[in-house]
């Protein structure tokens, strides 16, 4: 357990449903005690915004109860997860490789290295270690659940939010005309997992900034290391059909010019 020091000293000790709630887990969560240990951490620590405790409370009360109705049940249930989610993602993946070009080989696997490395490596250790509690946890009966359980201290972060984002900035970077359709759709999942009662708002916002963040760092990286080092080994005759991957060419027979490899497309 963590001991409280400082302005907490002589306080009553606060619930698990309520530490569960608390900012301090939001930025850390409930410092596990081989953490605790060797770092010697407090809550006493770390700054308190109430107010920001207080306004992911009521916002997610009222996305989850206020706004009920039958047919935002339906759709966000749907948004949340569906049996044509993994087909249409296949479907799109195949799609992209056969028509797309250059840049349909690199939105695939470029997204597909992300997804892994952002679900193996930022999403399943943050939940480990922060062990939010979800809001059928932490709040009890008032939480109207409408999707699985799932893992009771997996909260934060929302790893459906991270993934969305994560697809909505790899469009925005190499399709950016379609980001007005991912863009929606990104949003209304995370809503969804708000309105559905899995997740707290901040959850949500914290797995769509994550993602935003990887997306970027792995096609920014990426893009570096395939112009530093693959001109260097057997991948040269890869290099000068495709010179980068930022924004790489629509159609293997274009002429691309190299230099506006850093510019966005269109």
């Amino acid at each position: 357990m963590v001991e409280f020091r400082g302005s907490d000293r002589g306080k009553a000790p606060m619930s698990n449903s309520l530490v569960g709630l608390q900012i301090s887990d939001i930025c850390l969560g409930r410092v596990t005690p081989a953490l605790a240990s060797p770092l010697r951490i407090g809550f006493d620590t770390l700054p308190r915004v109430d107010w920001l405790h207080a306004w992911d409370i009521a916002v997610f009360r009222w996305v989850n109860r206020d706004l009920a109705h039958p047919a935002l049940d339906a759709l966000m249930r749907f948004l949340s997860g569906n049996a044509l989610f993994v087909p249409g993602l296949v479907l799109t993946a195949l799609v992209l490789l056969w028509r797309g070009g250059p840049r349909g080989l690199v939105f695939v696997l470029m997204l597909g290295l992300a997804a892994a490395l952002a679900n193996e490596f930022v999403v399943e250790p943050l939940k480990d270690g922060i062990q939010r509690l979800r809001p059928y946890a932490a709040l009890g009966d008032e939480v109207v659940l409408r999707v699985g359980r799932g893992n009771p201290k997996g909260s934060m972060p929302s790893a459906h939010a991270l993934n969305v984002a994560l697809m909505a900035t790899f469009v925005a970077m190499l399709y950016r005309r379609a980001l007005w359709v991912v863009l929606p759709l990104a949003v209304g999942v995370g809503f969804s997992r708000v309105y559905n009662g899995a997740h707290f708002p901040t959850d949500v916002l914290a797995g769509a900034g994550l993602g935003v963040v990887v997306g970027f760092g792995v096609l920014v990286g990426g893009d570096w290391i395939w112009r530093r080092w693959a001109p260097r080994g057997r991948l040269r005759g890869w290099v000068r059909r495709v010179p980068t991957l930022r924004n790489p060419p629509r159609s293997w027979h274009a002429d691309h010019d190299a230099s506006s490899g850093s510019g966005p497309a269109t």
